[in-house]
């Protein structure tokens, strides 16, 4: 992967209708943490738009000093995660360019309906068990996680609201979802237990990108905030860092499944 010490560039799919750009990176930003991170395929094509210096990592290198250094595991993480957090507001962004503006307020009558609930550690160690964390590192994380419970249909959040938290689907679905000038609501997913969604809110403040609703019937989350976050890797450093490794990977997956989405929708409504 590589740091862009001056200049700009655009990763870009080449489609029917014309060049799609996915993102726009500039001095101070990070290339190429995804494969880095997923070990996949580049996402795109990357074209500098002007005379460009980077500075290239070796990653056999950078894994043999994350191995050897846990504070500096945790830093490169750290950057790792804004920087995908970064990539991901683009494709939002570029996204809203076909979708209706959202809405500050929720629709009347369709008001939050969670209700905080109480749920035993080993149900928590149950939903967190397949993330690869560790027994060690589930259990420190299942302390830190508040229960709520919330009813069919209900909000978990809406477009356009401040972001707070993260939350994991321990039971139930959720759909998150935006809605398409002249279509209405677009499920972007169906989420099932164990999923992890709404990370962003622990990296800045920015308005949440998307609706999240309980889908069909109700369902149980389990969240946790900033605050709480910061507490966890501050007592806890290895289970900081494998937190931090496993919202990356998340986020990877989801970069890669806008930029998906994004190049689809596109071409179907014919942008170049």
């Amino acid at each position: 992967f590589s740091l862009v010490l001056a200049g700009r560039l655009e990763m870009a799919r080449e489609t029917p209708v014309g060049r799609q750009v996915l993102v726009r990176l500039g001095s101070g930003d990070l290339l190429g943490e995804v494969s880095f991170i997923d070990g996949l395929s580049r996402c795109g094509t990357v074209v500098a738009r002007e005379p460009l210096r980077l500075a290239r990592f070796s990653a056999s290198a950078v894994r043999v000093r994350v191995a050897a250094d846990p504070p500096f595991a945790l830093a490169l993480h750290r950057s790792f995660w804004q920087s995908l957090a970064i990539k991901v507001r683009q494709a939002n962004e570029l996204m809203s360019e076909i979708l209706e503006a959202p809405t500050s307020r929720l629709a009347p009558g369709l008001d939050r309906q969670g209700e905080r609930i109480e749920l035993d550690a080993g149900s928590k160690v149950a939903v967190l068990a397949d993330g690869g964390l560790t027994a060690r590192e589930v259990a420190t994380l299942a302390l830190t996680l508040r229960a709520e419970r919330f009813g069919p249909e209900s909000f978990v959040f809406a477009e356009g609201e401040p972001g707070e938290a993260l939350y994991i689907v321990a039971d139930g679905q959720v759909r998150i979802s935006r809605r398409l000038q002249g279509i209405g609501e677009e499920a972007l997913a169906i989420l099932k237990s164990g999923a992890v969604f709404g990370e962003l809110a622990l990296i800045d403040d920015r308005p949440r990108s998307a609706d999240a609703r309980a889908h069909l019937g109700p369902c149980t989350l389990l969240s946790i905030n900033r605050r709480r976050l910061e507490e966890v890797v501050q007592i806890d450093r290895e289970t900081g860092l494998q937190f931090l490794q496993l919202l990356c990977r998340i986020l990877c997956r989801r970069l890669r499944a806008m930029n998906n989405q994004l190049v689809a929708w596109r071409v179907m409504a014919g942008f170049r």
